[in-house]
């Protein structure tokens, strides 16, 4: 390679693909209107297309290869692989759920605490006055 490939021919690059409702239509009923991602039930107009297999890293564009998600999932999908982004959500959905977890405690203690003070007599405001 000489001159580090500065006077080498250019790589020929892959035409981004473009997907006609027909072939949407068939992923929607492959997937049941679902996305592939968060598996919520949505309209054909909001899901995406996708690559299984990011299109910039090789991926065809066979169906076996094609999924729909919606425009949040497939945004954080990004060009990483369908089992990154599995990973990824499951990561999410463990720490919403900790995090629910610990909200739950949390509420349980505060209506403890809550159901103690209304039981507890008042306290006297003179009493550190007078130190009764």
């Amino acid at each position: 390679m000489l001159f580090g490939g500065l006077f080498d021919e250019p790589k020929q690059q892959r035409a981004r693909p473009s997907f006609n409702t027909k072939d949407k239509e068939f992923l929607y009923e492959r997937q049941k209107g679902r996305c592939a991602g968060c598996r919520e039930k949505l309209p054909m107009k909001v899901l995406q297309v996708d690559h299984v297999k990011a299109f910039s890293k090789g991926g065809s564009d066979k169906p076996s290869n094609l999924q729909l998600l919606c425009g949040p999932c497939n945004a954080s999908k990004g060009s990483g692989t369908q089992a990154q982004f599995k990973k990824k959500l499951q990561s999410q959905s463990s720490a919403k759920s900790s995090t629910s977890a610990k909200a739950k405690k949390t509420n349980a203690t505060v209506k403890k605490t809550a159901t103690k003070k209304r039981t507890s007599k008042p306290k006297d405001p003179f009493a550190d006055f007078f130190r009764i």
